[in-house]
């Protein structure tokens, strides 16, 4: 407690405090009793007591009647303020329009490449956010022959993973299998009454389904729909496609299994309706109109045991939370073997399983055999980061732009000041402004991301189903206003402490020369424009990488020609004999070419199940695995596929038994450097009689440029007919055909489809777009960083204009002094440039070393690809420097051709 001789600061501090919360009109008279009182006390009763006595005297006015007055003398004030804040806002504004409209363009365009990547990404990271429990199912992956083989990971693997893993280990409380009907029979297609579908996505899966996953059953016993044999689980849309408005239950569809499934109970491929599902959403890796009980395979198939070479089943597992996942990985490992290590010799195979969490899958897998085509994980943290660069930008163009008029507004300022405007004051006026900007820029910006989704809808056939699925929550929204508000709050800052600091008699004296010795010190927006084009530079050169890798892949010589190629797709059970047939109805079309056949269509990866083959060539003792599609005569012909050694295949020979061809990656990978040298040579184990190698074909490439070739053995499709096999036609239409001649072809081609396999769905596609869709990806990518890339230059030019503009300003007497000394337009041009484009070259030294690295790590994913050479930045910088000189010429032009008096007054 205070003596006499420091009571002083004591007494300040609590009438500071009353001070807070005491009206003004009232305070004045009440210190003065305060301090007398005070006074008095000391004498009376000491220092101590006194000061006990002020705290209690300043605390009984803390109560109601003058906490109310205070608090509605305020708010009156405060209304009154706010008021005129709005029209003053208003009207500089208004009076200001080439500003209003750079900075509200500025932000807008930054806030609507933020939404739309915003409502991207979240769509990307929202896969299996349907199911409850997804942070405990896991994919059962495979890794086959690490020891051997360079990367053979694959998302299937074998049946005995789900129930034997289930049986073994407490910690996996539920299973589920997930296997293609297409593996068992190849191409179908489902009947009911008149209605005949085909292309549908039909898995065999296990009752734990319906537990593990949130797909809604909408009929049905959860308990009981998966159990029995030939049971099947439709979607809602397929149940409205076969039954109308008819009640699917108990119904009987028929799908032709050609005796390749379980001994039949509703008769020979009926299947019984045991319940309805949800249709699974788009943000899904799993799609699926049927879902068959897995007690329908044979016994045999379904269980594993000596089938461990094939590994046609997706697997999951449900398992307990804190569960180590590495040591279970190790443990199903090991199980394996102890249960069946021997069988596994058999094929000299060795795995090992790896678990999978479902989130993970559609970003960050890209395994062997995937469901679907997943998404680019590293695409979609690389558009997080031009969202955050263009959001940048956008708040740096506001401080830059702000700062620059609120250096023009000294004068106005200085004023406010001198007649008693307060810090609180100034500062209001400016967030009222930066608020009344903000609110203009939220409305732009709702307009130019509504059109730009259209445009990108429309143009690059992406599509933006957020809004549908309720992915974009109340939370998220309220989640993303808080950003954006969070980062005009942050960005209106510097220009506070500009106005702020601006001293009113040298702004009075000076007009805009009041901020001078703020205005010289322009570091900080340098800085800040350096920031802007080093975005500028990396999304420019980026997507111009991006356009250079597409553009190679789309020009590479794939070692085939699919120009005019129509493909049709046959079913599993069809005989040789049908496609004999559909094949001699198209001999007479004229403007048919040829006609061949394969399993595997290019731009497919080649179906492993049971299609590979562990050989050896000649004395060889140590196996090597190759790939196997099945062909006829006129495939190679077909698609001009080159033969580099021996023949092809010819069924007139009657003498050509067990004949295979190999690709040059086999003939490499069977140790033979020259082709010419393995012609003729038996190939072990490849069909129970030993096979003879009758010619060596040219690699061509089977999937798509991010992949190697693989290496391939070729056999007859007579000799090599599966019922699960994939049946592909391929139809070459002579040159030079248009569209109506293609609309011809399908006709015939249907016709004579339909003369050969009358029952059975006519299905096609083109070859080339086939192929090219598998290029997908890249193209939205590329298109995406095109559109967006625009965005940052414009709102870089913006910066880079805010700039100039101050520069312009301050130098505006000394501009008019050069020119009365004889100097040209050229010359003031190149004064107010050049600064800038130091600026601009700093930028893209700092930017080059890091995209170069960036795109040097992205090209690595692919096994065809561009060179990094310094050309490659070239059109890029190019593009960077002439829009920004564009910029700073627009802006200067006025100055420098300006009459020198009008400069030499201005001040």
């Amino acid at each position: 407690m205070p003596d006499k001789q420091s009571h002083k600061g004591f007494v300040t501090r609590w009438l500071r405090f009353l001070r807070r919360f005491c009206p003004p009109d009232l305070y004045e008279g009440i210190e003065g009793d305060l301090l007398e009182q005070f006074e008095t006390d000391i004498e009376s009763v000491g220092p101590k007591r006194a000061g006990w006595r002020l705290k209690w005297n300043v605390l009984r006015f803390f109560r109601p009647g003058i906490l109310m007055r205070n608090s509605f003398t305020r708010r009156l004030n405060s209304t009154g303020m706010m008021g005129n804040h709005l029209k003053v806002s208003y009207r500089q504004l208004v009076k200001s329009k080439a500003f209003t409209v750079v900075n509200v363009l500025g932000l807008a365009l930054g806030m609507s490449a933020a939404f739309i990547i915003f409502q991207y990404v979240i769509y990307e990271k929202s896969y299996e956010s349907l199911h409850g429990n997804k942070d405990q199912i896991y994919r059962v992956t495979t890794v086959w022959n690490q020891q051997i083989v360079d990367g053979d990971a694959r998302a299937t693997t074998v049946p005995w993973s789900g129930p034997s893993v289930k049986d073994a280990f407490p910690e996996v409380l539920e299973y589920t299998r997930f296997a293609p009907l297409s593996v068992f029979i190849g191409e179908y297609w489902a009947v009911y009454d008149d209605v005949n579908l085909a292309d549908l996505e039909v898995f065999f899966t296990d009752p734990g389904f319906l537990k593990m996953f949130s797909f809604k059953l909408l009929q049905g016993n959860e308990d009981l729909a998966l159990n029995d044999p030939f049971s099947i689980v439709i979607t809602a849309s397929m149940a409205t496609k076969f039954f109308k408005n008819e009640s699917p239950m108990g119904k009987l569809i028929r799908i032709d299994s050609h005796g390749n499934l379980g001994p039949a109970t509703f008769g020979e491929s009926n299947f019984k309706v045991t319940g309805v599902i949800q249709d699974p959403p788009d943000n899904s890796h799993m799609n699926f109109d049927f879902l068959i009980s897995y007690s329908t395979i044979f016994p045999g198939l379904s269980n594993g045991s000596t089938y461990w070479h094939w590994d046609y089943t997706y697997t999951y597992l449900l398992i307990q939370e804190g569960s180590k996942i590495a040591e279970l990985e190790n443990k199903i490992s090991k199980l394996r073997v102890a249960q069946h290590g021997d069988e596994m010799t058999y094929f000299s195979d060795a795995i090992d399983f790896r678990l999978q969490p479902i989130s993970d899958i559609h970003l960050h897998s890209a395994l062997k055999n995937e469901l679907k085509v997943n998404g680019d994980g590293n695409g979609v943290f690389l558009l997080q980061l031009v969202m955050i660069g263009i959001l940048l930008s956008a708040y740096i163009n506001y401080v830059n732009l702000s700062t620059v008029k609120a250096i023009e507004r000294s004068r106005e300022i200085g004023v406010r000041k001198i007649i008693g405007s307060t810090r609180r004051q100034l500062v209001g006026q400016l967030l009222v402004e930066s608020a009344l900007l903000s609110l203009l820029a939220i409305l732009v910006a709702i307009l130019i991301s509504a059109s730009s989704i259209l445009f990108i809808d429309n143009a690059f056939g992406l599509k933006w189903p957020a809004w549908q699925n309720g992915i974009v929550t109340p939370s998220l929204i309220v989640s993303a206003i808080a950003i954006v508000v969070a980062g005009i709050l942050l960005s209106v800052v510097y220009p506070v402490l500009i106005v702020t600091r601006i001293k009113a008699i040298e702004a009075l004296k000076g007009g805009r020369q009041g901020a001078a010795g703020l205005g010289r010190k322009i570091e900080l927006r340098k800085a800040l424009i350096v920031v802007q084009f080093v975005f500028c530079v990396a999304f420019t050169t980026g997507t111009w990488s991006l356009y250079q890798q597409l553009r190679f892949m789309k020009e590479y010589d794939l070692g085939m020609n699919m120009d005019q190629v129509i493909v049709v797709k046959g079913y599993g059970l069809q005989s040789p004999k049908v496609y004999e047939n559909f094949k001699s109805n198209l001999k007479g079309v004229s403007f048919i070419e040829s006609v061949g056949f394969s399993s595997a269509a290019p731009g497919d990866e080649i179906n492993l199940l049971g299609l590979k083959a562990n050989v050896t060539v000649g004395d060889q003792t140590e196996p090597k695995e190759l790939k196997i599609v099945s062909i006829d005569e006129d495939f190679f012909n077909t698609l001009e596929i080159s033969l580099l050694a021996g023949r092809s295949f010819d069924p007139a020979n009657m003498a050509d038994q067990k004949p295979a061809i190999v690709n040059e990656s086999a003939t490499r990978l069977l140790g033979f450097e020259d082709p010419f040298e393995i012609v003729d040579k038996p190939l072990h184990s490849l069909q129970e009689a030993d096979s003879r190698i009758v010619g060596v074909i040219k690699n061509y490439n089977q999937l798509s440029l991010k992949n190697s070739y693989e290496p391939i053995v070729y056999v007859p499709y007579k000799e090599w007919d599966r019922t699960w096999n994939n049946r592909f036609f391929f139809v070459k239409i002579q040159g030079g055909a248009t569209g109506n001649r293609y609309q011809e072809a399908l006709a015939e081609i249907e016709a004579a489809w339909k003369e050969a396999a009358p029952e059975q769905p006519f299905q096609y596609f083109f070859l080339e777009s086939h192929f090219e869709n598998k290029y997908q990806a890249e193209t939205v990518f590329t298109s995406l960083f095109l559109f967006f890339s625009l965005f940052a230059i414009i709102i870089a030019c913006l910066g880079l204009f805010g700039l100039v503009a101050y520069s312009t300003i301050q130098r505006t007497k000394e501009i008019g002094i050069r020119k009365v000394l004889g100097a040209t337009v050229e010359n003031i041009l190149a004064l107010l440039s050049k600064d800038f484009f130091r600026l601009i070259l700093v930028a893209a030294v700092l930017a080059v070393p890091i995209v170069w690295l960036g795109i040097e790590s992205w090209l690595n994913t692919y096994a065809f690809r561009i060179d990094v050479d310094f050309w490659l930045f070239v059109a890029p910088l190019l593009s960077v420097f002439g829009l920004a000189l564009a910029t700073v010429v627009l802006r200067s032009w006025r100055v420098a051709v300006d009459n020198p008096v009008n400069s030499l007054r201005h001040e």
